[in-house]
């Protein structure tokens, strides 16, 4: 009887905890990830179109993450870099693990911990759609993977994948002047019902938000120097464009 009573309890406590161990993974959100944009600035080949996502560690342990990269059923003058905890890969790096460049850079995530996992295309004046697919794993069984991240790309095309032309356009365009920013700037012809304006670094990372008030000025002058991304967003969070800032 004594036995039985310690007993039980042992097993009840392995059977759970065989079954957190098992569920643990390496989690991506959102997923999928959706870019688009009718009205993106093609006119500067170094512009890129970023969709960002975060990448959590589940597991009760440290982990290290190995991610592999695919740019899909896109037009050939498009790049693709990656964006990780570690650092932002040139358009040549399709993994962070990579033994034939010599790279060896696995994401360390601790217990609980969340670092981005960010796309980053270059279309290089071609409109276009296209898809990205990140498979992620363990550096120590790179051959199961946990978790894949799709990326959806639709740059300045209609629903059937066409290019959309300025003349196809029925109302002008949002824009952000002056551009180059100093401290301020403001936002031209938001009658595309733009509600909120989103910035982000060229890691990735969003580092301001703004909701829209008609002639009201920006303020970006606790910003370093730099360039700088902002998207544009309606009312049900859908990119209606994005901007190249360079902030001064």
């Amino acid at each position: 009887m004594h036995m039985k009573v310690k007993i039980l309890p042992l097993l009840v406590f392995w059977t759970l905890s065989a079954f957190v161990t098992a569920t643990a993974q390496i989690s991506i959100t959102p997923n999928p990830i959706t870019f688009i944009s009718n009205d993106f600035d093609l006119s500067d080949e170094w512009v890129e179109a970023v969709a960002h996502a975060d990448m959590t560690n589940e597991y009760s342990s440290q982990v290290q993450v190995k991610w592999e990269a695919q740019l899909l059923d896109a037009p050939s003058t498009w790049l693709l870099k990656i964006c990780d905890k570690n650092t932002c890969y040139g358009d040549n790096v399709s993994s962070n693990i990579d033994p034939s460049i010599g790279l060896n850079e696995p994401v360390v995530l601790a217990p609980g911990e969340i670092g981005l996992l960010d796309t980053h295309v270059l279309p290089k004046g071609t409109p276009g759609c296209g898809k990205v697919v990140i498979k992620v794993s363990l550096v120590s069984d790179p051959s199961t993977i946990l978790e894949t991240a799709n990326y959806t790309y639709e740059i300045n095309v209609n629903g059937d994948c066409e290019a959309v032309s300025l003349s196809d356009l029925t109302v002008q365009s949002p824009s952000i002047y002056p551009n180059p920013v100093q401290n301020e700037f403001f936002l031209r012809n938001p009658q595309q019902q733009v509600k909120t304006m989103r910035l982000f670094n060229l890691m990735g990372k969003e580092v301001q938000q703004f909701q829209v008030v008609e002639n009201r000025a920006y303020d970006l002058s606790k910003l370093n120097q730099g360039i700088y991304f902002m998207q544009l967003l309606d009312s049900r969070n859908k990119i209606i464009k994005t901007v190249r800032i360079n902030k001064q």
